[in-house]
């Protein structure tokens, strides 16, 4: 990283994505946006996952795919929790890669974070764009064991119907 003399108003470019995100990890640090920093202060922002999770951000909204897949790969090196793997997943998600994003929300269903499981509804939504009913139903049918309370939302009944017939049909048959 080559930051030594960037000045922090250049990271302006960046609000179209989230002007306030920016500024509240700025004044965490106490940083001005006209102030310039050294190296040492470069080192630390990119060793930094909201940071890193900031920038995956703004690449993906600017479609620069391998940048974004790099800052949230540092993020989840230089932080390796939920928030990381989440933000990952989502990307990956976006990306329309439902296998890759899966190990990143494990922790969901291991945990039981009742709260999150939006995100696996995101998902099993990934799963079957892709045509993926199988790997959808397995998912939802966790789901639906981790938290049996889900059995009576109709969105998860929804998802469940759509992908549970198409999952059980044989291979090349319609």
């Amino acid at each position: 990283v080559s930051m030594l003399g960037l000045n922090l108003s250049q990271w302006n470019d960046l609000t179209v994505v989230d002007y306030e995100r920016l500024h509240d990890l700025l004044a965490r640090r106490e940083l001005d946006t006209g102030r310039d920093i050294g190296l040492e202060m470069a080192r630390r922002l990119a060793r930094d996952a909201e940071a890193q999770i900031f920038l995956g951000d703004a690449y993906d909204h600017f479609g620069d795919a391998a940048d974004a897949d790099a800052a949230y790969r540092t993020a989840l090196v230089n932080r390796p929790d939920d928030a990381s793997r989440e933000a990952m997943a989502k990307f990956l998600l976006r990306q329309t890669r439902p296998a890759d994003a899966e190990p990143h929300l494990r922790h969901i269903l291991d945990a039981r974070k009742r709260e999150r499981v939006p995100l696996l509804f995101a998902l099993a939504q990934g799963y079957q764009a892709v045509g993926d009913h199988e790997s959808a139903a397995r998912l939802l049918d966790a789901v639906g064991t981790a938290f049996p309370e889900m059995l009576h939302d109709p969105d998860f009944e929804r998802m469940r119907r759509s992908s549970a017939p198409r999952s059980r049909r044989l291979p090349g048959v319609c």
